[in-house]
């Protein structure tokens, strides 16, 4: 039996590529907010969700986007931690990578959905006694590319990380 709304998902997508070609949409916290949340932070770990199976073997795989992710941080002065090193840091900081793809067989194209988001330990100002681990930064984009493009993805990740970066960079300059 057909999903009712799998054609309707591919007529839109189909639609929006053609009168776009290659689209990217972008979301992300207001400046005022996220980017005080990164002053002092001596590094961030990362984590990289796993990309399903089927996308791996078209040729994007998580451990790309880790490598990536890693060059462009460490490339910009960004110490990447280990996770010995992460909870040893104040905050525990995680900046969190996920890639959703999904393959549109009919229309010959993939939708994808990018989320970057640094994640770090905060106290409630109601009882400063409780913590938990909670996102203080974020940035997010979805598009679609032809099916002869999915390595471009990874592009658009590199979008996302570098605005992660930017924002670190103006609250933390290089000395």
């Amino acid at each position: 039996m057909r999903h009712p709304y799998r054609a309707l998902f591919v007529s839109v997508v189909i639609v929006g590529t053609l009168l776009c070609g290659s689209q990217r949409e972008e979301a992300a916290f207001p400046d005022e907010y996220s980017h005080p949340t990164l002053r002092g932070l001596t590094g961030v770990a990362i984590i990289v969700e796993s990309i399903r199976e089927e996308i791996e073997r078209d040729g994007l795989t998580s451990e790309q986007i880790q490598t990536d992710v890693e060059l462009r941080l460490r490339k910009a002065g960004i110490r990447v931690l280990s996770e010995k090193e992460r909870a040893e840091t104040p905050g525990i900081p995680l900046l969190y990578v996920n890639v959703n793809v999904l393959k549109v067989k009919d229309a010959f194209l993939y939708a994808y959905s990018i989320h970057v988001a640094l994640q770090q330990l905060v106290l409630l100002e109601r009882n400063t006694k409780i913590s938990g681990l909670a996102t203080t930064w974020d940035t997010g984009s979805v598009g679609t590319e032809g099916e002869s493009h999915l390595r471009d993805i990874r592009g658009g990740v590199a979008d996302d990380v570098d605005k992660f970066i930017n924002a670190y960079l103006a609250v933390n300059p290089k000395q």
